[in-house]
């Protein structure tokens, strides 16, 4: 399942949920940040064409993330200022987990950074700095 964090600019993530593209469990952004400075989950925000489908991301963070990957969610999909016409910004919530073992930074590094580089392959994706 999918959980979606409401606030400004999250129109469009919302309508995904509301098409089907993803499931909807609403959490406040103060949870979300807490698990995030805990480690147990990255954020990732990407810059893709217009056309790239949501979905098919999920997909490929999911083949990307192996063993390592516990779940991934969609928390914004933003177009509009400081994003160029024809792209629109995907930021993800992508949690860790081992539960064989503590993970550690070095550990979830190689996979994130595999999840960063497929995404900037597969769908012709920029890391977002901001």
């Amino acid at each position: 399942s999918f959980r979606f964090v409401p606030y400004p600019g999250s129109a469009p993530a919302q309508e995904a949920a509301v098409t089907g593209e993803v499931q909807v469990i609403a959490t406040s952004l103060a949870e979300q940040q807490a698990l995030i400075q805990g480690g147990q989950i990255r954020p990732l925000a990407m810059l893709v064409p217009e056309e790239a489908e949501t979905g098919e991301m999920l997909s490929a963070i999911r083949e990307a993330g192996g063993k390592l990957l516990d779940q991934v969610e969609i928390f914004d999909v933003y177009r509009g200022k400081h994003i160029e016409p024809g792209r629109k910004s995907v930021a993800f919530a992508i949690h860790y987990r081992d539960p064989g073992q503590t993970l550690n930074d070095k550990k979830v590094g190689a996979v994130h950074g595999k999840i960063i580089k497929l995404l900037e392959q597969r769908f012709h994706g920029q890391l977002r700095d901001n």
